[in-house]
């Protein structure tokens, strides 16, 4: 069943996502639908909630055509806070400076065989697993931003939406 993209203000973008407890065929093909959503709508990442589903899951473009799917991620994070420049698929249009990224995060999470795994990323790798672990808590982009950008992109946002 192919995916929607949802936008926000759907109340699932800001609603904190469940674990994930059955690894089965429907975690895989919403995996895999959420694959061919993210690299049809050309981005980095996606992440269940921006699809309808709150559970913990997201996959990201990393490196050099590195696909990650992660399920139930947690992360450390270390290096330095970098301010990133960061859009979002459900916020289309909105770009923000954003200066709440640290520069490496090491990721602990599972396949979608439930076999935990740990990768440690730097730069723009996790500066896109923060983003999306941010979705799965249900932070969105404009709660990353300072109180004057966010009201001036929310007002945009609103605007073009009408």
């Amino acid at each position: 069943m192919a995916r929607e993209l949802l936008f926000y203000p759907n109340k699932i973008l800001t609603t904190p996502c469940k674990k994930v407890e059955i690894f089965d065929e429907n975690l895989r093909k919403l995996a895999d639908n959420m694959t061919s959503l993210m690299y049809q709508l050309e981005g980095n990442g996606l992440a269940a909630p921006q699809v309808g589903e709150n559970i913990q899951l997201f996959v990201a473009e990393l490196g050099a055509s590195h696909l990650l799917v992660a399920v139930n991620p947690t992360l450390e994070l270390e290096g330095e806070m970098r301010t990133t420049l960061e859009g979002c698929l459900s916020l289309p249009s909105i770009e923000a400076r954003l200066k709440c990224r640290h520069s490496q995060v090491t990721l602990t999470a599972q396949d979608l065989e439930g076999r935990e795994f740990i990768q440690t990323l730097i730069v723009r790798d996790a500066v896109v697993v923060q983003h999306e672990v941010d979705h799965l808590a249900g932070i969105t982009l404009f709660q990353r931003m300072d109180p004057v950008q966010r009201r001036l992109s929310l007002k945009k946002y609103l605007k073009q939406r009408k």
